[in-house]
């Protein structure tokens, strides 16, 4: 299951399980250097994420940049630790579409920069109008309401969560989705 320079697109009720099967083969492949998870804000992709990444007791460096306009600080993080995994959470269009930032990113999935390790990038998909991702390899999970609210209400009930959350939680993905 390996995907290629581009983004795929997954959009039934088990998307996020199949976007960890997409994580999962990048994480084994030693060409793939980065790979993007897009999707709605709430549906659970962070989650599902730490938690493959528990079952695999990989810790990663974790980024949060919210302003860079430069692929320094990028640069710095991944010579002091080549080898590692590399996340960067709440990653925003004018960081990653900044020209240098977004070339660094291009050139490393290409394998022009020497860097053995993987680099994660998570972002929410209303961040890329009209879903115009990078042209980097990702997978972009797109559920519907049905399958979003499905999956949330799954996911709580496996851990036990109280009823009355579960109905806030889907409140929440609700005024997500736009609805009132």
């Amino acid at each position: 299951m390996r995907i290629k320079n581009y983004i795929e697109t997954i959009t039934d009720a088990d998307a996020i399980d199949a976007a960890m099967e997409h994580v999962e083969s990048f994480l084994k492949d030693p060409n793939q250097k980065v790979f993007q998870i897009l999707g709605h804000y709430g549906i659970g992709k962070r989650k599902a994420l730490q938690k493959l990444l528990d079952q695999h007791e990989i810790k990663p460096e974790k980024h949060k940049w919210t302003i860079i306009d430069t692929s320094k600080p990028i640069e710095e993080c991944i010579m002091k630790h080549p080898d590692s995994i590399h996340l960067w959470d709440d990653v925003f269009r004018s960081n990653i579409m900044n020209k240098n930032v977004y070339n660094f990113f291009s050139n490393l999935a290409s394998n022009k920069i020497q860097f053995n390790g993987k680099f994660i990038l998570v972002a929410n998909e209303k961040e890329f109008p009209k879903f115009k991702f990078p042209d980097l390899p990702g997978i972009h999970i797109k559920m519907s309401l049905e399958d979003t609210i499905s999956h949330i209400v799954k996911i709580k009930k496996e851990q036990g969560v109280p009823e009355l959350s579960i109905k806030n939680s889907i409140q929440i993905i609700k005024k997500s989705f736009g609805c009132k």
